[in-house]
């Protein structure tokens, strides 16, 4: 088996790391949208339009929706939508939505209560990448687990003195 360098070694482990990072923000925003939408109100909204921001790859995707709020009031929102779902809508149509009556810029699709617990999965998993992450790296330079290419023997770091 050939040598492994160190900073490939230390780039292979911080990728879960990064990629924990990632699923944590995106149920943090998951766990946010349930909680900004608590207690909402149904109504059925026309989309007005249809947009994204970004490229079309990684970009932003959401619908300018309009809707009647509880006291009959003409109210207009900005609703994020998946990529997936956003292709299959067009402008004039309705969807199913929920709105915050203290605050009815915020909305949601309706039935999507499961976000609130997918969004606490995807930040617990998110967080146990960084910290699986970090145990790897420190363990492998202070020498608590052998890690090819983070070896105390390889000269990087100064291994922990033996125990008397």
């Amino acid at each position: 088996m050939g040598h492994v360098s160190f900073w490939g070694t230390i780039a292979a482990l911080l990728l879960p790391g990064g990629i924990g990072i990632g699923l944590a923000w995106l149920g943090s925003g998951f766990c946010r949208e349930a909680r900004d939408n608590r207690g909402g109100l149904p109504t059925t909204a026309t989309i007005d339009k249809l947009d994204y921001t970004g490229n079309y790859l990684t970009g932003r995707f959401f619908a300018i929706v309009s809707f009647r709020d509880a006291s009959a009031r003409p109210r207009q929102a900005k609703l994020g939508l998946a990529p997936f779902m956003w292709n299959r809508l067009r402008a004039g149509g309705t969807l199913p939505i929920v709105y915050n009556p203290a605050a009815p810029w915020k909305v949601g699709l309706a039935g999507q209560a499961f976000r609130n617990v997918a969004g606490t999965i995807l930040v617990a998993i998110g967080i146990g990448l960084v910290v699986l992450t970090l145990w790897m790296l420190i363990g492998g330079l202070v020498g608590w687990i052998e890690i090819d290419g983070l070896h105390p023997r390889q000269g990087w770091v100064t291994p922990l003195p033996a125990p008397r």
